[in-house]
């Protein structure tokens, strides 16, 4: 087992506090947006082991041995280590975006390759050549913008905006319930996403128009996805993906419940605490709600332009203990693991709940102590604790503290077919 040192990622929209309150650690001062666990090449987890003293990057630790270290299923299907796990805290919301599926990933990273845009410009869109299908399990009520509804629902929204605007601003409402109105699905959707995002100034005019006439019409706050356009509004002013987001479902999760995000389906999150699963990659197209890179006709390039339900994701439990989100991606599965304290040494051995491993695990402890334990030693997680677990160190348990109880976070990829 390797003890884990993990990278907290900066990013504007972060929390100041809200991930180091739930490791317990000093918060740093700015914004605290994410902390990475895993091997992606930008901001790898360093690895300690007390066995052989090593200090390096977990990706250079797999390179060096990913047979032993993936399993030699995992190392022939992925050839890495195939999932980043994080911890993201969004105190405002994140950008509107959309992830490419494995073969437009592969396409784009050619395409930029092969033109010449370095790695590491921010005007580049695909970072690696892997999709990035993504988890995310609530630890706090978290909300979020997911999937399109259906055109005929964005339609009434904007018809009860035009109700309470001026006339130029009305028009432009009944212009985009018009072209929410066409038969064809498809079509309704991208022709409203690129008139939205097209930078026409009477966009922009609406944003304003309709986030006042909810200050001065309190009635319309009724309806959650209008309630949402001020609070967006505050952090991004005048951005059309105020607007966008009346396109999308709304989210709103609580503690325990999870969702999981395929290629092309435009999200945003918008503020909460949780654990974030996706495959290794980094590769994130945009179109609003941020400062960074937008790429408004690669976006929609790669959008699907369908209507979807909440793509909410159960657990299931097995008949070993465990507590396992299986989203349909090959690359990763969560598993959610709670301990009780041992309060009766007769009690010790009953509760603990295997690891599910399919090859290489992280595991995370955000509460108590977790005592993992596997057949080449054991290692005792306290709160914001975490340890790679290699395939040749199989099998793994999780077991219970006299101390405290505990809770954890394992990832570990689905059995390769």
């Amino acid at each position: 087992m390797y003890r884990l040192t993990n990278t907290i990622r900066d990013y504007a929209w972060g929390s100041t506090g809200a991930i180091a309150g739930l490791l317990g650690t000093t918060p740093g001062g700015g914004p605290e947006a994410e902390m990475w666990l895993g091997a992606h090449p930008s901001a790898p987890s360093r690895t300690e082991s007390a066995g052989d003293g090593s200090d390096m990057g977990l990706d250079e630790l797999i390179n060096a041995d990913p047979v032993s270290l993936l399993g030699p299923e995992v190392a022939g299907a992925h050839g890495r280590l195939p999932f980043l796990m994080k911890l993201l805290a969004a105190e405002r919301p994140l950008s509107i975006q959309v992830h490419p599926s494995a073969a437009q990933a592969a396409a784009g990273f050619e395409a930029e390759n092969a033109a010449g845009v370095p790695a590491d410009s921010p005007s580049r869109n695909y970072r690696d050549g892997s999709h990035k299908p993504e988890m995310i399990y609530a630890l706090t009520d978290f909300a979020a913008l997911s999937g399109f509804r259906v055109p005929a629902q964005s339609a009434e929204l904007f018809e009860k905006l035009a109700t309470v605007l001026d006339a130029a601003n009305a028009n432009t409402c009944t212009k985009i319930a018009s072209l929410l109105a066409d038969a064809d699905e498809a079509t309704a959707l991208s022709t409203t996403c690129a008139y939205l995002l097209g930078g026409d100034p009477e966009v922009t005019a609406l944003v304003s128009a309709a986030v006042g006439a909810l200050e001065t019409h309190p009635e319309l706050g009724q309806h959650p996805s209008l309630a949402e356009l001020p609070r967006i509004n505050q952090h991004y002013p005048g951005d059309a993906g105020v607007l966008v987001s009346l396109l999308l479902n709304l989210v709103v999760l609580e503690p325990g419940q999870a969702i999981y995000l395929d290629a092309g389906n435009v999200h945003a999150y918008l503020r909460g605490l949780g654990v974030e699963v996706m495959a290794n990659s980094d590769n994130v197209l945009r179109g609003g709600l941020t400062p960074k890179h937008i790429d408004v006709p690669e976006l929609l390039r790669i959008t699907r332009f369908e209507a979807l339900g909440v793509p909410h994701l159960e657990a299931t439990e097995t008949m070993f203990g465990q507590k396992i989100f299986t989203p349909p991606f090959a690359e990763f599965q969560l598993q959610h693991i709670e301990l009780a304290a041992i309060t009766d040494t007769s009690e010790m051995g009953g509760g603990d709940v295997p690891v599910a491993a399919n090859g290489p695990v992280i595991v995370l402890c955000i509460e108590g102590e977790v005592l993992i334990d596997t057949p080449r030693g054991d290692e005792l997680l306290r709160r914001g604790e975490s340890v790679f677990i290699g395939a040749n160190e199989a099998p793994a348990m999780a077991r219970r503290s006299a101390n405290a109880s505990g809770q954890a976070f394992a990832v570990t990829p689905q059995p390769v077919e």
